[in-house]
């Protein structure tokens, strides 16, 4: 049985739209086509696999985003990000309950990210406990953006499967935060290397 490019092309679109189990009754009929047929179950077995690694994909992606969003220094960032004034649990392993809270407000949040010129030339600056572990948050929801910034650029996912889960989050820090928490958030990205999180939030804007 020959069959030209024109039937190749209708068959191709109509497995497309068939499901599992009518792609199995059609690999059934084929086996007795000859030549024409073994071409044809190749192309279904194509398609097959492009769906299972679409399928794997959205597995990765759930995966990664349930981690991001699951970490608990990612959390208290979005806390921070979220509320003006909040108090976040920074030290978890302290003894005392009322010791592991800390009330984060909008002058916390930019005097711990804040780099003065000074800090740059003499290599060292002085932060309080707090202010050190708001820092230590911020790197781990950057270091995240970072990592997706990875995949995205490794083909592993594309930027249109990983922003819709990110889009809160590069909207609130682009447009909902202090003018002066934006720039010395920005700023802290700048001089810490996370060229991968800048990319990310300045995606849409």
């Amino acid at each position: 049985m020959v069959m030209n490019k024109k039937g190749y092309q209708i068959i191709i679109t109509k497995i497309k739209y068939m499901n599992d189990h009518a792609i199995h009754l059609a690999e059934l009929l084929l086996k007795v086509l000859g030549v024409s047929g073994a071409i044809i179950i190749f192309l279904i077995g194509l398609i097959r696999y492009r769906k299972d690694q679409k399928w794997r994909r959205q597995e990765f992606i759930a995966k990664e985003v349930r981690e991001f969003q699951n970490d608990c220094a990612v959390k208290n960032v979005m806390l921070m990000l979220d509320w003006d004034t909040r108090y976040i649990q920074l030290f978890p392993g302290k003894p005392n309950v009322e010791d592991r809270y800390v009330k984060v407000d909008s002058k916390l949040f930019f005097t711990s990210l804040a780099i003065s010129p000074q800090d740059l030339k003499n290599n060292r600056a002085y932060y309080k406990e707090e202010q050190v572990a708001i820092r230590d948050s911020m790197d781990v929801f950057l270091g995240y953006l970072d990592r997706f910034n990875v995949f995205i650029t490794a083909t592993l996912i594309s930027k249109n499967e990983i922003l819709p889960y990110l889009k809160y989050w590069v909207e609130t820090i682009n447009n909902r935060i202090p003018i002066e928490n934006k720039k010395a958030l920005y700023n802290y990205i700048s001089v810490y290397g996370f060229e991968g999180a800048e990319r990310i939030l300045k995606e849409d804007n």
